[in-house]
């Protein structure tokens, strides 16, 4: 990277558009839904999308169906996408489990990250130039990992102390009770039923 233009720090967040489609456009991937990296959801709710417009814009541009079933992606996929959306946040909010348990606060990073972003933007510009210039976040990043390391060879879980032996022992808990992050979604492995109002429905052909 030659120049560093902008930066921002990551935030968990979830967000579904309010509608897939909007005459001929329709949108699908993270253009319609963003989810939080807990699972893969994004990009399989993403290849379910492009699957489902697929066979239909290719069904109408074949004289096989009517304009009108273009107007199911909608109702069909945006469920879809909430619940999805619904199911990574739960997933990353288990995977904070073990930190949490650690001694490590899940919100700690963000809340230090809004604090001094709110603080530079009363800075003179120069300052703020310079604190942003890729020296600056080079130097940072290292003082926060050796910040890091040393809470936690002497105040957390590194220790050599009861507190430390308590944070890993409910540490292990999490884990061994199966309360962690999910690696498997045996409920989610068999696809979806479309069964919203505005759903194709495709009738059985008669015997």
């Amino acid at each position: 990277v030659e120049q560093v233009v902008s930066t921002t720090s990551w935030k968990m967040s979830a967000a579904v558009a309010q509608r897939f489609s909007l005459g001929n456009v329709y949108l699908m991937g993270d253009a319609a839904h963003q989810f939080p990296p807990a699972g893969g959801f994004g990009m399989n709710t993403g290849l379910q999308d492009v699957h489902n417009i697929a066979w239909k814009l290719a069904a109408v541009q074949h004289g096989m169906a009517s304009r009108t079933l273009l107007r199911s992606y909608d109702a069909e996929r945006r469920p879809v996408a909430r619940a999805n959306a619904r199911l990574a946040v739960h997933n990353y909010l288990r995977g904070m489990r073990v930190p949490e348990a650690l001694g490590l606060p899940s919100t700690l990073p963000q809340s230090a990250s809004d604090f001094l972003s709110a603080a530079s933007k009363n800075l003179p510009s120069p300052i703020r130039s310079l604190l942003t210039s890729r020296f600056s976040l080079a130097f940072g990043e290292a003082a926060v990992n050796s910040t890091r390391a040393h809470f936690i060879q002497t105040l957390g879980h590194g220790a050599n102390h009861q507190l430390a032996r308590y944070r890993l022992k409910c540490a292990a808990q999490v884990v061994s009770s199966g309360k962690t992050l999910p690696l498997l979604f045996p409920r989610h492995e068999l696809g979806y039923l479309y069964e919203a109002p505005g759903a194709a429905i495709v009738p059985d052909e008669p015997p």
